[in-house]
């Protein structure tokens, strides 16, 4: 149940958040851009909503959804957004709960 709470809580407020970026852009006439955010916002969440919270996935593929988040999150925060990553090879098969990591990442 807190699993699903935290990702109803997440979505909206990413949504709005993303479409709000998307629309500046098509506005500055960047759509190369804008494009390239839609397709990973697609791709994000239709990950969010074939993965159940109660099913473990490997880390990698968290690691994956969690990378469209950054992209996307990368182009609104441009060079106040910095991320490294020091993950052992054997931990990517690793299952957890997917979006297990995602409010992390977001707060």
């Amino acid at each position: 149940m807190e699993m699903q709470a935290l990702r109803a809580q997440m979505n909206p407020h990413f949504l709005f958040n993303t479409l709000n970026a998307i629309s500046t852009l098509v506005l500055e006439q960047n759509t190369e851009l804008a494009d390239r955010m839609v397709t990973k916002l697609s791709s994000f969440l239709r990950y969010s909503l074939d993965n159940d919270p109660m099913q473990k996935i490997p880390l990698n593929q968290e690691l994956q959804a969690l990378k469209l988040y950054l992209d996307i999150e990368k182009v609104r925060f441009e060079d106040r957004l910095s991320l490294e990553l020091a993950i052992e090879e054997t931990a990517g098969e690793a299952l957890i709960p997917s979006l297990l990591l995602q409010p992390l990442i977001e707060n």
